[in-house]
């Protein structure tokens, strides 16, 4: 048994199972693509978590002072 799901019990070794076709030329561009999709998300996130729970400061003398702005 194993976590090979891909593999049929009997039929297709694990030493045979990758692709020949694919090379390592793709697999690290298509891990770099991902990487550097995932890091401009996690700047993008952090960017807006950071934008949206800093207080917004009060105006003074304004009545709508005491409620909270949400900034959108």
């Amino acid at each position: 048994m194993g976590r090979q799901p891909w593999i049929v019990q009997d039929l297709l070794l694990t030493r045979d199972a990758p692709s020949p076709n694919v090379g390592t030329a793709w697999i690290w561009t298509s891990l770099t693509v991902f990487i550097l999709l995932y890091a401009g998300l996690g700047v993008v996130d952090f960017l807006l978590m950071r934008r949206y729970a800093r207080p917004q400061p009060a105006v003074a003398g304004d009545d709508a002072a005491a409620e909270p702005v949400l900034g959108y």
